[in-house]
This record gives structure tokens, sequence and C-alpha cells, in this order.
């Protein structure tokens, strides 16, 4: 049985994670997840998305306490972990406080992707989960505001170096994930202390998480397709105000994520807002 099929071992005690992937949605989370769970040194836990560290508010879990968690993680291999990109949706430092009072010496592996894109991709998201196909990008976001604040990534990042030191933080930029996967792993798993050099064939395929993975439903893997994760958008009709704004906000939170980590992150270049403002209005 390959390691992306294992599943707990009960007879073993349960533990707490290594690593945590906490964003951000629309980013190559459920890919990165499969990926990890290749490696022979990694167990994933069977559920992607615990949710732990969040409040029920957020669909989240922390009032099953820690020995619910501590379940989710019954393994003899070297390292485990989860995967939530929701961890970035609150604006608080509430989720990073507890992963820190928890797990203080996890890794967290943070994918970020550029602003506009994972936010027609979030939007879309949303639209068929929820059942609202006919509803515009502005009322999505009015009623789901982490679809814009997911793009939110310095904000995000400061939070977590509040309470893990940089060496403990590895962000990733989704498009070097998408183009040069392996290369990626191998940088992924030389900082997570693992052999650097495995390799698997489904480091090849690309996975779509738009159904559900979250704590009550294990990843379903006779349902998941290798399929991409940055598929062509339905235009979207938008005003122009919210145009401004939010491209305003996404260049706002980039600059931040570039101060605070003396990284360029290219690839998170918005599009000009002359060219939004031609495409959606």
């Amino acid at each position: 049985m390959d390691s992306r099929h294992a599943l707990p071992d009960h007879s073993l005690p349960g533990r707490l994670p290594d690593l945590v992937v906490i964003g951000a949605t629309k980013a190559g989370t459920t890919s990165l997840y499969r990926y990890l769970g290749e490696h022979p040194q990694i167990f994933m836990s069977t559920i992607k998305e615990p949710r732990y560290f969040m409040d029920p508010f957020f669909e989240g879990n922390y009032h099953r306490g820690v020995d619910w968690y501590r379940n989710l993680f019954r393994t003899q291999k070297t390292l485990c972990g989860e995967a939530t990109p929701a961890y970035t949706q609150p604006l608080t430092t509430v989720v990073a406080e507890r992963m820190h009072q928890t797990i203080p010496e996890a890794k967290v592996i943070y994918l970020v992707r550029e602003p506009w894109s994972r936010l027609l991709s979030h939007n879309q998201m949303i639209k068929s989960k929820k059942g609202c196909l006919r509803a515009s990008l502005a009322e999505i976001v009015e009623n789901h505001p982490r679809a814009k604040r997911s793009s939110f990534y310095g904000s995000h990042f400061r939070n977590f170096r509040q309470f893990f030191p940089a060496n403990q933080i590895l962000i990733v930029e989704s498009s070097d994930l998408l183009s040069q996967t392996r290369d990626t792993l191998r940088k992924i798993f030389s900082f997570l202390g693992v052999d650097s050099g495995f390799l698997s064939p489904v480091f090849d395929l690309r996975f779509n998480s738009t159904r559900s993975t979250r704590a009550d439903r294990p990843v379903d893997e006779t349902s998941t397709s290798p399929t991409p994760d940055f598929c062509p958008q339905i235009r979207e009709i938008i005003p122009a105000a919210l145009i401004r704004e939010w491209h305003g906000r996404f260049h706002a939170e980039v600059d931040l994520l570039r101060q605070l980590t003396g990284q360029p992150f290219p690839s998170l270049e918005l599009p000009p807002l002359e060219r939004l403002l031609a495409e959606h209005t």
C-alpha cells in the first residue's frame, strides 16, 4: 500500500503533527498534501483539513480538544502533518497562538498565489460548493469575506511570525509548485529534514480541491482525479470601485510580505489595474 493510502495505525499512540500546511486556499494545497503523503518518511492525516486550531464559527474543531487532534496522527513514520488552508482565514493571531501553544516546534508551510487569480478561483469554488452559480463576485465577497481575506498574505504571515521563528516557516509560490514541481518539493523536503531526493510519479499529477475534505470527510481517493489546479476563469463583471479597492489592498499585502521576508516573490505581481478594469467592467 503506497503512502498516500496509508491509514492511521490505531494500535499506536496518537501524537501531534510536525508540519502544517496553512494555506492559501486555491493555491495548490491539495496537490502539496498529496505530494507530502507520498514521501515514505511523512504521514499526512487522512482528514486533509482538520481545522483543529479554528473555532466552530469558522467550521473549526478547537472545541474537540487536543486528544481528538492527537488521534489523527497514529504512525511510526518520521514526520506527520496536516493541511488546513483556512488557518489563514481569520485576520487575528488566534490560530498562530494556538498552534504555538500546542506544537511550538512544528514546521509551517505557506503556499501563496498571485492574489487576483487566487480570488477568482476561490470565487468559483464557493459558487460551486454553495450552489450560487449566478452570484456575482461582489456578492460572493460580501457574503464570504474569506474569499478576499485569503489573499492578505502579508498580514497572515506577520501573524504567524509573532509566534514562529523564520526558520520554521517556508513560503512557497504556487506557480513554482506547478511549473517546477520536483525542484520545489526537493526544497520542501530539505526544509522538513527528510530525504530530499525522493521521487514519485504522483508528482506529475495535479489535484483539484473543489470537493469537501473537511474534518468530517476523509479524502475519497476514488473520486480524486488528476486535474489542473489553475482552471480558466469565467469572466466576471465587477464595479470599478471594487477593482481599485481590492487591487490596492492586494498590492499592499504583497509589498508587506516582501518587506517582512526580504524575498521578491515575482509570481505574486498583480496584473496592471488598467487591464483588470478593461477585463471586468
